[in-house]
């Protein structure tokens, strides 16, 4: 099952359940209501389109995660050619939505709050493709304009010299990443990568 499949298989209604539940709990009725047009608009939007066919094996995970005693849902995609997991937040619609969807994911979570973090983490760039690329490409001319003005003194700095010349911490998610790194998160992120692989070797 792709990811548009799953989509299909749910009203929005159910969905936005938990959208209301997971992200919008301190949100004003305004800011509720605005949200719920515009998400279901994106939902539309994304049962009417045509993915693409999936050629690298990609399979979109879901996965609830603790960080300080709070849910920390990770939304990735894991490519069964190499092994390692990427973000969906800039890929192309019609890219994400053919993507086959894990099964433990949904037998984890039930499709409805499996699609509700999925549209969440498609929207956080905007709620439709072409406000997402607008982001991508800002996001592309600000990282080459800063690398720009330092290529110059590149060679005279040292890794963190160079992150504090681009305004980046070296390691920035260093706390973040000690959080969730403990040891009931390594066994969940364990579980959903080894159901992942042996997904991708059932499917070959």
């Amino acid at each position: 099952m792709n990811v548009q499949e799953m989509l299909e298989g749910v009203g929005f209604d159910d969905i936005w359940v938990y959208v209301m539940a997971e992200y919008c709990r301190e949100c004003t009725p305004d800011e509720s209501g605005r949200a719920y047009v515009s998400l279901k608009r994106m939902y539309s939007d994304l049962l009417s389109r045509n993915p693409d066919e999936n050629k690298d094996d990609m399979l979109l995970t879901v996965k609830r995660l603790s960080s300080g005693g709070e849910a920390f849902w990770d939304i990735a995609s894991f490519c069964g050619k190499d092994g390692l997991t990427y973000s969906i937040s800039f890929v192309d619609w019609d890219t994400v939505l053919g993507y086959e969807m894990l099964s433990l994911s949904l037998e984890e979570y039930g499709a409805a709050r499996t699609a509700a973090h999925i549209l969440w983490e498609l929207s956080v760039n905007g709620f439709s493709e072409d406000e997402m690329k607008k982001r991508r490409e800002e996001l592309k001319t600000d990282i080459s304009s800063r690398l720009s003005d330092v290529s110059d003194i590149t060679e005279e700095l040292s890794f963190d010299e160079l992150c504090g010349e681009l305004g980046m911490s070296p390691f920035p998610e260093d706390d973040m990443f000690k959080k969730e790194e403990d040891t009931e998160n390594q066994k969940v992120i364990r579980r959903f990568d080894e159901a992942a692989m042996e997904q991708v070797k059932r499917r070959s």
